[in-house]
């Protein structure tokens, strides 16, 4: 593994631990998206869906892995921002 691989694994890592609060606190109370455009959060579910399919095709497990709460986390930020 390269070091470019560990710190991509390292950053999403970091990403997904910076997620969590963010997803509890939206599970918790959907109201707080008021302010989220639903444009920009699609826009950004899209992107990290680009880059989580690129892991995958660099076969960077860890990536995929850490990945997956981000994701969940701005496809909620997308559903609900749209319902507000």
């Amino acid at each position: 593994m390269s070091l470019a691989e560990n710190f991509m694994n390292a950053g999403t890592i970091v990403l997904m631990l910076a997620s969590l609060p963010q997803l509890k606190s939206i599970w918790e109370n959907r109201n707080e998206l008021r302010g989220y455009s639903p444009t920009a959060t699609l826009f950004l579910f899209s992107g990290l869906s680009l880059i989580t399919i690129s892991f995958i095709m660099l076969r960077m497990w860890v990536s995929v892995a850490a990945q997956v709460i981000p994701l969940c986390m701005w496809a909620m930020a997308t559903y609900y921002s749209r319902k507000s």
